[in-house]
């Protein structure tokens, strides 16, 4: 009798572990991401820096304002082969930095000409 608990308590806590991974993985991809796009790469670059670090099935959206880079990261977690026994979170990050001003020969941020 005790043991049917146990094992269902084994796997919420499994699926919350899956859930909080997924949550810190979109929130270094939307890091990278920013990071890209700060440094002046194009959205198709900073795009594949998120990608890289987001979990499978990954949403990621890139924008800004003047002077601000902002990614927003987001993944649905649940959905794999247990998916009809847990239910659905999406997590999701977002990550602002601002534009790095790399023109006129300064070169990278801090280096100088």
């Amino acid at each position: 009798m005790g043991l049917p608990s146990l094992l269902a308590v084994m796997f919420m806590i499994l699926w919350m572990l899956s859930a909080v991974s997924a949550q810190t993985r979109c929130a270094e991809a939307a890091r990278l991401g920013a990071r890209a796009a700060a440094r002046g790469e194009s959205a198709t670059a900073a795009r594949a820096w998120a990608l890289r670090a987001a979990p499978p099935g990954a949403e990621i959206e890139i924008g800004g304002s003047a002077g601000t880079v902002r990614v927003r990261v987001a993944a649905v977690v649940g959905t794999g082969g247990a998916g009809r026994l847990v239910p659905t979170v999406t997590v999701s990050a977002v990550a602002v930095a601002a534009v790095e001003n790399t023109a006129a020969g300064a070169g990278p941020a801090g280096t100088g000409p």
